[in-house]
């Protein structure tokens, strides 16, 4: 930039004669007390920089500051009438040696400025400018590269970045970002790979549940059949009329439609080919059998499912035998159980057996049923019993996206199926675990409120398994108005 970019002329010039252009690179303009209180009191002391037009370029904050307090004119100083890009860089360094920039705000200036010096020496016949020289200029301690890679995100206003609070906050999510994506990447390889290989091809009978539960893409019997070989979702036995031949190996697609289907997880799993999932929610039936004796649950209204001890480990075993084919090298695993401690610590010790790898967090995440719903099996000497627990499991070293409140409070929503968990306290845990990178499965989806809030938070793919024919019918249902209100509300 020209050594005489600013004049030695000063003047004082009426508010009313100086224009804000719309493009400022301050987005926010803070005018705290104190600062009001000296401009009050002492004037502005040191001049804005305006062009000769009354053009404002350096010194919005004290102009507006003046503007608020009533000011009739303010102490000016002249630029000349340099290229728009040099005004722009002279802009965009005063602000960056001014304490009161947003981080987000600093991270935009940083990338523009370094764009702007690169064109100058361009222009100037000067070698390639680099990220060092830049580095050098901004004296900020960061490496261009973090800035830019933070910029990036900025400008595609992803929502991730509302939770940063600096720069170095802003770049550690970007990271993670960055090794989901990579994640995926390499999981869509794998997939690839395995389908030139041949790896678990499966032959023979497969279904992919009762007519009419399925992704909503099919409106004839040959499309409902092509729709259930390419969604992949080789699933148990559970009605002749859906049953169809597949010669081809059964695989879910890179990005899986939006599916519900009915079977038993138990023998899906045994079939299953195809990408496999970072984020598995399980919310298995307790194994309490509460639909029986004292506590029958006569407030149902009729709803009921199977819940036995058997059955409860039987999940658990389908889950941990056959988790190399369901559960990508970097996944996360939300396991719903009794709140009951000996319970707790039998599954923990079922899961060390049968799959170490899964690293369990020491502690739960609590859902508190905030209408204190729930039941009081000796009233006389013990509690209501109105939250229920999930452990988390890592495989792999996938990290989180954020870390929240491992509590959450929300009344129960029970007018799909008995015990759904709300899809409010859902989607709050969730924020941890699922992007766009997000593939998600759900092997026992009841009324499918965890598909829609992994939906809501933009998951690539939801996969919901429910053995009820009632239920998976409900849950389908429910999903496509979910998806029906989403696209209007676009």
């Amino acid at each position: 930039m020209s050594e005489r970019a600013l004049t030695d002329l000063f003047e004082r010039r009426t508010l009313a004669s100086i224009s804000v252009p719309a493009n400022r690179q301050r987005r926010e303009v803070t005018l705290d007390e104190d600062f009001l209180a000296s401009i009050a009191r002492w004037g502005v002391l040191q001049p804005i920089i305006v062009r000769r037009s009354g053009e404002l370029w350096i010194g919005e904050r004290r102009y507006r500051a003046s503007e608020k307090l009533g000011l009739a004119d303010i102490p000016v100083r002249y630029v000349e009438d340099l290229p728009r890009s040099e005004l722009r860089a002279l802009e965009l360094e005063e602000n960056l040696r001014r304490s009161e920039l947003p981080w987000r705000d600093e991270a935009l200036a940083m990338e523009e400025l370094h764009s702007l010096w690169k064109a100058e020496a361009e222009q100037r016949g000067e070698q390639a400018w680099t990220h060092a020289r830049s580095e050098q200029r901004l004296g900020t301690g960061y490496k261009l590269s973090q800035i830019l890679r933070v910029a990036r995100e900025l400008r595609a206003n992803n929502p991730r970045l509302e939770a940063a609070t600096n720069l170095r906050a802003a770049y550690n999510i970007c990271t993670r970002i960055d090794e989901r994506t990579a994640e995926a990447v390499l999981e869509d390889i794998h997939f690839a790979t395995s389908e030139i290989t041949g790896f678990g091809e499966l032959e023979g009978k497969v279904s992919a549940g009762p007519q009419g539960v399925d992704d909503g893409r099919s409106a004839s019997t040959d499309g409902e059949e092509q729709g259930a070989r390419s969604s992949g979702l080789a699933a148990g036995t559970v009605s002749s009329s859906s049953v169809v031949s597949s010669p081809s190996p059964i695989a879910m697609p890179v990005a899986p439609p939006v599916s519900v289907f009915q079977c038993d997880f138990r023998e899906w799993a045994s079939k299953y080919s195809g990408p496999r999932f970072n984020f598995v929610h399980c919310d298995f039936p307790y194994g309490r059998n509460p639909f029986a004796g004292e506590w029958g649950g006569a407030h149902d209204n009729g709803f009921q499912y199977e819940d036995t001890d058997e059955l409860y480990w039987g999940l658990v075993e389908t889950l941990c035998t056959y988790r190399e084919r369901l559960l990508a090298p970097s996944a996360h695993l939300m396991f719903w159980l009794d709140a009951d401690i000996a319970r707790q610590y039998e599954t923990i010790e079922r899961f060390r057996s049968l799959a170490p790898d899964l690293i369990f967090q020491p502690r739960s995440l609590v859902w508190f049923k905030s209408d204190n719903v729930g039941i009081a099996p000796d009233p006389q000497r013990g509690p209501r019993w109105v939250t229920e627990l999930a452990l988390l499991a890592t495989r792999g070293d996938r990290k989180l996206l954020q870390p929240l409140a491992n509590c959450y409070p929300a009344p129960t929503a029970r007018h799909l199926h008995p015990s759904a968990k709300p899809e409010p306290m859902l989607r709050h845990f969730f924020r941890m675990f699922v992007d766009n990178t997000t593939r998600m499965l759900d092997p026992t989806c009841g009324a499918g409120s965890s598909l829609r809030a992994a939906e809501s938070l933009g998951a690539v793919g939801v996969l919901g398994l429910e053995r009820d024919e009632t239920y998976a019918k409900s849950a389908l249902k429910a999903l496509k108005e979910f998806r029906s209100l989403r696209e209007l509300a676009r």
